[in-house]
């Protein structure tokens, strides 16, 4: 059974846990329970991840989608002998697995796991290039509630007077407000990879933009498992119009950076914050209302120039 987000009674979806001692040639069975979502990918062709330690060692072979009589379902309860509908709706995964080897320690997971360690290792790996060190800033925005280091980085060119460094645009870039949703982190580590790179289009853009940058939001959540929530039990996608420096101190102190940026002579020209969808395939934009009267499609449009597998409709 999912355990719910910390001191919350829902927002179960993530799932990462480890089975030992496997055996060849025998078929199981998995049913993961209390999900808590009516709609699911695994309806649609999704399949739990495996990661085989075992094959791991020997053939340096990492993680693979796996599973077979894949099932998403309603669960009922059976109350006084009768068999009647859970009063709050709750559903099963269900797959069969064969193990590939004996006395293997496998791992399962909803979708590709990114910890704080991988995040930590990304960003000490580029602090150890010359080239991209000079590059790339790191600070602590802020402390979550737990006392971990919410990271921030600044990326920009080093070239060019303090007075022009000083007046180039920034663009904000977050990720991981949801704990649950990994695919956020894979797309940040591949942001920061591309504008701390050598490519003609990273030159241009940190010639002209400062890029600030927080890859963790919600560090809390991911150290816990949760799959939406901070410790407290906060929403933090939630809490953008009135934060709480005592509950959501990482939504706080995003704003408070945002909220200098905006007040001193920079430009904020935009701010993107990354998510992953248990239920939609794909890639899709949502924009909120640009109070300088821009249209928010203006993004979602230039990509669909750029890029003509990306549908503007």
């Amino acid at each position: 059974m999912l355990r719910p987000d910390h001191n919350t009674g829902g927002h179960t979806q993530w799932y990462y846990f480890a089975v030992a001692r496997t055996r060849v040639g025998a078929t199981y069975t998995f049913n993961i329970t209390n999900f808590c979502k009516r709609d699911s990918l695994y309806l649609r062709g999704l399949r739990p991840l495996l990661f085989s330690v075992a094959r791991a060692r020997a053939e340096g072979l990492g993680w693979r989608r796996c599973g077979g009589a894949v099932c998403y379902f309603e669960n009922e309860s059976r109350a006084g002998g009768i068999l009647r509908p859970r009063v709050a709706d709750t559903f099963t995964l269900s797959f069969t697995l064969e193990f590939p080897e004996d006395d293997d320690t496998v791992y399962l997971a909803h979708c590709y796991p990114f910890s704080t360690r991988d995040l930590a290792v990304h960003l000490d790996s580029l602090e150890q290039d010359p080239a991209r060190r000079r590059l790339l800033r790191r600070t602590v925005l802020c402390r979550t509630l737990a006392g971990n280091e919410m990271e921030a980085l600044c990326i920009t060119s080093p070239a060019g007077s303090a007075e022009e460094q000083a007046a180039r645009p920034v663009v904000v870039l977050s990720a991981r407000v949801h704990p649950g949703e990994t695919p956020a982190s894979f797309m940040m580590e591949s942001i920061i990879d591309f504008l701390t790179g050598p490519s003609d289009e990273a030159v241009w853009l940190r010639d002209r933009m400062v890029f600030k940058i927080v890859p963790m939001l919600n560090v809390d959540g991911v150290i816990m498992g949760n799959h939406r929530c901070n410790l407290a039990g906060h929403d933090l996608n939630r809490q953008h119009s009135n934060p709480s420096i005592s509950q959501s101190p990482s939504i706080y102190y995003l704003k408070q950076m945002i909220a200098k940026l905006s007040a001193s002579s920079r430009d904020v020209l935009l701010f993107c914050d990354l998510h992953a969808h248990s239920r939609s395939k794909n890639i899709f934009i949502y924009g909120c209302e640009n109070p300088r009267g821009l249209s928010e499609r203006i993004i979602p449009y230039m990509l669909s120039v750029a890029s003509p597998s990306f549908d503007f409709e």
